[in-house]
């Protein structure tokens, strides 16, 4: 890029970040398009039109959206089995309002919307079968099921998606249950209940002091005994009992578990391994127990514990590593957490989520909302971004590239470490780290990808490229360094490191051999150098 392209570039960059999208819900999706470096695709050549499926629980209120703050040719999908208007969600509709709100930063990307009711099983299966024929480019599904598979990838849930996930990238929120799962083995105690960890082999949960004096509590027992086959049961069985703190029982789940369902179906029977209870609680500590009913669990078998609702805490959570619900924990979906949220459900296991992203909006009316819902719309819409310019690349090229992993991302290839005289200060490898302030001469960098690193001589700007290349600067001496200042991009001794000014900050290639330290402060393994979501720069898709 030659100086006079890096400076218009830069102009380019600083008009494009104050247009607003028309009538956006969301009055902080600016914000959230210029910290992804969106400006970049403004002038991004689409190769055709991108096909863009979102699936959801409901999507009241569209109808007036359409036009809106949804693109005029804006489809509509509904099931086979209709949704009680009264009831119905708009979460669907926010999360398309996210998506299109974000693609409308580059006006000139076509793309086709399509919104498909998909609450309850039948609903998603039409939809999946859609996705299948019509070959979509993306598809979003900011939902996960609280039973139907078993944590690892299986389930007939799972082996529903996995029809949809060939030549689609398919992209999932990680759900948010990572501070309300108890998970343990099934393990028979004294009366045969089961071995849990709180008082009276039970699981804690308390309804928390509230202005409305009550709490509605759902709880979910689940066991990994789901098959991929929805019309198969299972013969192990539990019951799960609701108590309050004196140990009488509030409510009981004691549904019987079956291998086929008779024609017609028996009354309190159930194929799945499933037990729900839903109830009205008055402030207080409460303990859910669960009966073991049948004889045939194994050292393998395991219980799944959830207690979800508004002031409700569960107490005895123990599995926040480990709190993926199906289809996010299918290895053929790119799931995506929040960053920002305690909640967003993870899977150490399985590597999962592969993306995570700053997830809080804030809606014109003041009210904010945060979760991997929010953050996996945010992926979709940059997924799309990517295809639409290269639409033949298949769901690992696209998490490769979404995860910044071009060029000399995953392993450096600038100068070594010895020439430039600065060390990680992550464990054989660079923690990345927000500049208190960018520089404005170094925004352009960041809109292409440049990341803030802590190095043993302070925090540096690290690039894919060589940075002298992308500024059109020009090198004098082997390792002469570029320096990001306020008032312009200079070429400066390597050996006036150590006396930069605050404000100021050295830009380099990623190091010879280097790479990015994951969360936990280690080296990334396999192709990854963070699953911190970013939009690659055009040069990595030719342009």
């Amino acid at each position: 890029m030659t100086k006079s392209a890096f400076a218009l570039a830069f102009v380019s960059f600083l008009a494009s970040a104050s247009v607003a999208v028309a009538q956006s819900p969301f009055s902080d999706l600016d914000q959230v398009a210029s910290a992804l470096k969106l400006d970049s695709f403004r002038t991004a050549k689409a190769a055709r039109t991108v096909r863009i499926a979102i699936l959801d629980n409901g999507f009241r209120g569209y109808q007036a959206e359409v036009g809106k703050s949804l693109p005029a040719s804006t489809k509509f999908h509904a099931g086979p089995v209709a949704v009680d208007p009264q009831g119905e969600e708009s979460h669907g509709l926010f999360m398309a309002q996210i998506v299109a709100g974000l693609l409308g930063k580059n006006p000139q990307l076509p793309y086709e919307l399509h919104l498909y009711s998909a609450f309850g099983y039948s609903n998603l299966e039409q939809a999946v079968q859609a996705i299948a024929n019509e070959k979509f480019d993306v598809v979003l599904y900011s939902q996960v099921w609280e039973y139907g598979g078993n944590g690892d990838g299986r389930g007939f849930i799972n082996a529903l998606v996995s029809r949809a996930t060939g030549s689609t990238v398919w992209v999932n929120a990680s759900g948010n249950f990572g501070d309300a799962t108890f998970k343990t083995a099934i393990t028979a105690m004294e009366d045969a209940w089961a071995k849990l960890p709180g008082p009276n082999n039970a699981v804690r949960v308390r309804c928390q002091t509230n202005s409305r004096g009550k709490c509605q509590l759902r709880a979910l027992l689940t066991w990994n005994d789901f098959k991929d086959d929805v019309a198969q049961g299972t013969d192990k069985d539990l019951d799960l009992v609701l108590t309050d703190d004196t140990l009488k029982i509030v409510r009981t789940s004691g549904l019987q578990q079956v291998k086929s369902m008779p024609t017609p179906p028996t009354p309190g029977t159930s194929l799945y391994p499933r037990e729900i209870i839903q109830a009205e609680l008055t402030p207080g500590v409460y303990f859910l127990r669960v009966k073991v009913r049948s004889s045939n669990f194994t050292s393998t078998d395991s219980l799944k514990l959830h207690a979800t609702g508004d002031f409700i805490q569960q107490v005895d959570a123990n599995s926040k590593t480990e709190s993926l619900l199906p289809p996010a924990d299918n290895a053929a979906v790119i799931t995506v957490g929040a960053s920002d949220s305690a909640k967003s459900a993870v899977s150490t296991s399985m590597g999962k989520p592969e993306l995570v992203t700053r997830s809080l909006l804030t809606l014109t009316s003041g009210d904010a909302y945060k979760g991997s819902s929010n953050a996996a719309a945010v992926a979709a819409a940059l997924a799309a971004m990517v295809k639409s310019v290269k639409p033949d690349l298949d769901r690992a090229q696209v998490l490769t590239l979404l995860k910044g992993d071009v060029g000399g991302f995953v392993t450096g290839q600038g100068l070594p470490i010895e020439v430039l005289e600065f060390q990680p200060t992550g464990a054989g490898c660079f923690l990345t780290a927000a500049l208190p302030t960018i520089p404005r001469s170094a925004e352009p960098l960041f809109r292409g990808g440049a990341v803030g690193v802590r190095t043993s001589m302070g925090l540096k700007i690290l690039t894919a490229i060589d940075p002298f290349t992308l500024t059109g600067m020009t090198r004098v001496n082997a390792n002469d360094m570029l320096v990001a200042t306020n008032s312009g991009i200079a070429v400066m001794l390597r050996s006036s490191q150590r006396m930069l000014p605050p404000g100021t900050y050295e830009i380099a290639q990623i190091p010879r051999g280097q790479t990015f330290c994951a969360f936990n402060g280690t080296p990334q393994t396999g192709s990854s150098s963070s699953n911190q979501l970013r939009l690659p720069p055009l040069t990595a898709l030719g342009q």
